[in-house]
């Protein structure tokens, strides 16, 4: 049978549990109970809440010992200064040893607290956001912050704007983090987008964000292309993906893998090869690609293949040159037959002779 004893403040017969523990206690056990005590010190606070603050420009902390000015400290209602009694330095260094000490059951009550309550999380995750969001522009830039991947101390200006971090700022400076992004993509793309299913819900998710944000995205493909647009590298990159792009429109076909894989050569590949075919003293084909100026024409046409046509066959680099704009689309879609051009792809992509259609034969 469980000890009991008598509360002095509602005179009610209680288990030993009900009362807070105190060690100089005879029965190691508070003279009132938990319920009681609880009420009272509410009662307290509400009392010092209502009443009149007298906030001093100064004060000790009861930690550090250390006299600062009241902005050093934070706001407390059931204070009777009105500010509390550690510095805002002494209880960050508080609460990190506790969340350490504490990490693993304090992830625990969150995420059950977040699964019974999406909406209370959801609006604060907003307040949050746009109270950070605000602060983030008033930062001064020429304040030093340490890069946590190269150790160096650097102004914030050259680190990226993170609304949640640590001084509004990404912890890795803006030179490392490049690499670093770069890296984390490609490692993702190996692991998750590997899986057929993870790339076709990868896509699918994609395409949803387009037709939800479309001025957003042209906006973004309008400042990479204005970015880029004299980096030949980025260019030959565009030629070789819009190559594909515009096969596919045509047949009505969906992409089953990566540009280079389903071409099955890759961007510097396709680039060494219309170059060696322009007119002599044009420089490369990059240089000359446009609306109206060179562009990458099949030798047999897209149209004379069948819809079901391989991609690496229709667009094997055999069969493309660049050809002038005018002369393109000129050009008729009939086949000569007795062409070299013709005959060599033929003889360097014979698989292609069997997607041709009849009446093209």
């Amino acid at each position: 049978m469980e000890d009991k004893k008598v509360c002095n403040k509602c005179a009610k017969k209680k288990v030993l549990n009900d009362f807070h523990k105190r060690a100089c206690a005879q029965d190691g056990r508070t003279s009132i109970c938990k319920e009681c005590r609880n009420a009272k010190e509410i009662e307290r606070r509400e009392k010092i809440k209502n009443s009149p603050k007298n906030v001093p420009k100064e004060k000790v902390c009861s930690v550090c010992a250390m006299k600062k000015p009241n902005s050093k400290f934070s706001k407390s209602s059931v204070s009777i200064t009105g500010i509390s009694s550690e510095c805002l330095e002494c209880k960050a260094k508080k609460q990190r040893v506790y969340i350490d000490k504490n990490r693993d059951r304090i992830n625990e009550r969150t995420r059950k607290d977040r699964k019974l309550n999406p909406e209370k999380y959801a609006a604060w995750d907003k307040r949050k956001w746009e109270r950070n969001k605000e602060n983030a522009k008033d930062v001064d830039e020429s304040l030093t912050k340490e890069c946590k991947k190269c150790g160096s101390e650097k102004e914030l200006s050259n680190f990226d704007i993170r609304v949640n971090g640590h001084m509004h700022r990404s912890d890795m400076c803006i030179e490392c983090k490049e690499p670093q992004s770069k890296e984390d993509r490609l490692r993702w793309r190996q692991n998750y987008m590997s899986v057929p299913e993870n790339r076709e819900r990868a896509n699918y998710l994609r395409t949803e964000r387009r037709k939800k944000n479309p001025e957003k995205y042209n906006r973004q493909a309008r400042d990479r292309r204005n970015r880029n647009k004299e980096n030949p590298d980025w260019l030959a990159k565009e030629a070789h993906r819009t190559l594909l792009k515009n096969f596919i429109q045509k047949t009505g076909q969906k992409k089953p893998a990566r540009t280079y894989e389903v071409l099955g050569y890759s961007y510097q590949e396709l680039s060494n090869h219309l170059d060696s075919l322009m007119p002599e003293g044009l420089g490369s084909y990059i240089e000359n690609r446009g609306a109206k100026m060179y562009h990458i024409d099949h030798i047999i046409s897209v149209a004379c293949f069948e819809p079901t046509a391989s991609p690496h066959v229709v667009n094997a680099l055999p069969n493309l040159r660049p050809m002038w704009w005018k002369d393109n689309l000129s050009r008729s879609q009939k086949i000569d037959w007795d062409s070299e051009e013709v005959q060599n792809v033929i003889e360097n992509v014979p698989e292609a002779i069997f997607y041709i259609k009849e009446q093209y034969l």
